[in-house]
């Protein structure tokens, strides 16, 4: 792709995530969104640590990749990759992040007690139906929570599925999708690849954003590949609100249309990776 259309799809989400911008993490502790807040300030009030007791911070406790009843479901030989990448976030003193399959888990920010753990399988995960092998997915860079009134969920996904879990027990939320998942290969053809990204699920008001990652530059083995759309699903639903096409298609008329260089490839499936706001790379 080139740097325009890298440019132009960063922009794209940054600014969906400044319109849904909520007040950064305040003085309760609470972290509910990956950035700190949708605008992705990172920046925290508290100041119980700071320049002068920060060398005598010392560990309280640690965690595992996994925790224990998922990695008794593993087979003995598997390993788990070094590129454990989750972020988690904080609601009403009780943390979430997936864990180094892909999973979300929910943990107690004290003592780092595990509350519940994410079943594997599930209606749209890899290797439906929930006989899926434990071990298919990996590690993300984070979850993303949401509320109105009592309504609330939790936004996760593992291989191509977009689940919506419920924060205080893990379960899938049943009116969500297909049982609690939306496929995201919905759409797509499967031929040039699965859906794809490693990033964590954004949500703007009521809408969850999903962008898509595949091979490119030097890792590319194809000129044909996924073309990195930006999708937005009803958070209540999961139903596809809009699509918003990174690398315009021929007879496709877009803002971005004139400034996307095909080199007279217009028929091939050109890629285009979407960073999330937030973080560094996909």
């Amino acid at each position: 792709m080139t740097w325009r259309q890298l440019l132009l799809s960063a922009l794209f989400l940054t600014s969906l995530g400044r319109l849904g911008a909520a007040p950064a993490a305040d003085r309760t502790g609470d972290w509910p969104f990956y950035a700190g807040d949708n605008g992705a300030k990172k920046y925290s009030p508290l100041d119980q640590i700071n320049r002068d007791n920060v060398s005598t911070l010392r560990i309280a406790w640690r965690r595992p990749q996994l925790d224990s009843s998922i990695a008794a479901l593993l087979p003995a030989n598997f390993r788990l990759s070094n590129n454990f990448r989750s972020t988690p976030v904080m609601v009403r003193g009780v943390l979430y992040a997936s864990n180094g399959i892909g999973l979300a888990e929910a943990f107690d920010p004290e003592t780092g007690r595990t509350l519940w753990v994410q079943k594997p399988g599930g209606p749209g995960s890899p290797g439906s139906p929930a006989s899926e092998d434990v071990s298919g997915g990996t590690s993300n860079r984070g979850v993303a929570y949401w509320s109105e009134g009592a309504n609330e969920r939790l936004l996760t996904h593992r291989g191509h599925s977009l689940f919506a879990l419920n924060p205080k027990t893990g379960e899938p939320i049943p009116g969500f999708g297909n049982k609690g998942a939306v496929d995201l290969n919905d759409g797509l053809d499967t031929r040039l690849g699965q859906w794809h990204w490693t990033s964590a699920p954004l949500i703007v008001k009521d809408v969850v954003v999903m962008g898509s990652a595949m091979a490119e530059q030097d890792s590319a083995t194809k000129k044909e590949g996924q073309p990195g759309d930006v999708r937005g699903y009803d958070v209540r639903t999961g139903k596809l609100r809009w699509t918003f096409h990174v690398v315009p298609s021929a007879g496709r008329s877009t803002s971005c249309r004139a400034r996307a260089k095909t080199d007279g490839r217009r028929g091939r499936k050109n890629r285009g990776a979407t960073p999330a706001p937030g973080t560094s790379g996909r």
